[in-house]
C-alpha cells in the first residue's frame, strides 16, 4: 500500500528537515497501524509483526505512544463466562 500525504510546501520542508524520508514513512505506518488497532481491525500482536517487533518491543511501542489495551468491560465479562466452568462457583 502506498499513501500520499499533502502538506503545504513550507511545512513539508520543515518536516523533511526534522525527519528523513525513511523515518517519515515509518511514522506514517505506525500512525495507520495504531488507528487500525484502536478500531479493533488488527491485534497488538499483528501491529508488532507488521513493524518487525518482538513481544517486548511491541509492548514498549504501545507504551511509548500511550496506547492502552483494547480490553473492554464486555471483553472482561466474556472472559469471566469462559472461565466459569473451570472455577468452583
Amino acid at each position: 500500500m502506498s499513501v500520499k500525504v499533502d502538506f503545504p510546501e513550507t511545512i513539508e520542508k520543515e518536516i523533511k528537515e526534522c525527519f528523513g524520508d525513511e523515518e517519515i514513512n515509518r511514522l506514517a505506518t505506525e500512525a495507520i497501524l495504531i488507528a487500525a488497532y484502536k478500531k479493533r481491525a488488527i491485534s497488538r500482536r499483528r501491529v508488532g509483526e507488521l513493524l518487525g517487533l518482538n513481544y517486548s518491543e511491541t509492548e514498549h511501542f504501545f507504551k511509548e505512544w500511550g496506547i492502552p489495551f483494547n480490553y473492554s468491560i464486555e471483553d472482561f465479562e466474556n472472559d469471566g463466562r469462559t472461565l466459569d466452568p473451570f472455577t468452583n462457583k
